[in-house]
């Protein structure tokens, strides 16, 4: 599934910091996105926040992603 990046919901992180992102930058260029970004069924980021940030950067307007549903107790 693709969603776009925009629509992507990053709270808090962890990771403050993401790092040089050129050789990660360089491999999603070179062979693509080979483990897209997780969030939930509300669009939150859930894992892959350099991943994000460095499509970001290289001005991707769509992302694949992987939607983790989670088992909600009523």
């Amino acid at each position: 599934m693709k969603i776009k990046v925009k629509e992507i919901k990053i709270g808090q992180r962890f990771r403050k910091d993401v790092g040089d992102l050129t050789e990660l930058k360089k491999s999603i260029e070179d062979i693509g996105l080979i483990h897209p970004p997780v969030i939930d069924r509300d669009k939150n980021l859930l894992t892959g926040y350099r991943r994000l940030t460095a499509l970001r950067e290289l001005g991707f307007k769509w992302v694949p992603v992987s939607i983790y549903k989670t088992l909600r107790k009523k």
